[in-house]
């Protein structure tokens, strides 16, 4: 019961205080109001016209970004073009540098070779004379050693002719 009591004074207490925490405005009048609301509205209409102004704005902005963006899209993939363009020229320039050194290297080896084939002939043609002299020279060396034999032999017989081979150092 005390304490239906203490919440009902409280009550009565805070409903009355509430009252005189309201004070009326003494210089503002009805008229007042509704011009400054007015003065609000026309603001607020102006503020609304700005906020219309900047999003068109912002649209014409998005728009070139929009735009910018296409051209650099375009210019990048143009600029792939041009890159793949450049690596099949130079992927073509190495292919026909390359065929051209291999062409070179077989020049050589065939202009080596042919070069060479008339002088192994000769050589071989040379040989075979140097092989058809060193016969011919041991040929004449036993012709001359038979000669010399039988020189000797004719001059036991005839003394002039030791005298002779004497003088030339034959005997």
């Amino acid at each position: 019961m005390p304490r239906i009591l203490l919440l009902s004074l409280s009550i009565i207490l805070l409903s009355t205080s509430t009252a005189y925490a309201v004070r009326p405005s003494p210089g503002i009048t009805d008229r007042e109001i509704i011009e400054a609301l007015a003065a609000i509205q026309g603001d607020i209409k102006e503020i609304r016209g700005d906020i219309k102004r900047v999003e068109q704005r912002i649209d014409r902005v998005e728009q070139r970004v929009e735009s910018v963006e296409q051209k650099i899209e375009r210019l990048a993939d143009h600029l792939g073009q041009r890159i793949d363009n450049l690596i099949a020229v130079m992927i073509g320039g190495f292919g026909v540098l390359f065929t051209a050194m291999l062409i070179l290297v077989g020049f050589i080896l065939w202009d080596r070779r042919t070069t060479l084939a008339p002088v192994v002939r000769e050589m071989k043609e040379k040989e075979s004379e140097i092989a058809e002299v060193k016969r011919r020279e041991s040929e004449l060396e036993r012709k001359e050693s038979l000669l010399e034999e039988l020189l000797r032999g004719y001059a036991k017989e005839e003394p002039r002719m030791t005298m002779l081979m004497k003088a030339k150092g034959l005997v």
